[in-house]
Order: C-alpha cells, then structure tokens, then sequence
C-alpha cells in the first residue's frame, strides 16, 4: 500500500511539473 502510495504521489509530481512546463511553453509561444 504504502509503495502504491509513493508511486502514486510521485505521478501526481509528474503531472504537475508537465502541466506548469506546458503553461511555461503555451506562454512562450
């Protein structure tokens, strides 16, 4: 459970930092 956990934070990590480079980008452009 607890290795689930961290994967599953660790995803949402992920998803984050994509969303904000994908702000960052949209912005540049």
């Amino acid at each position: 459970m607890e290795m689930c956990w961290s994967t599953y934070k660790q995803f949402r990590t992920k998803i984050k930092k994509m969303k904000t480079s994908n702000s960052i980008f949209l912005l540049y452009i």
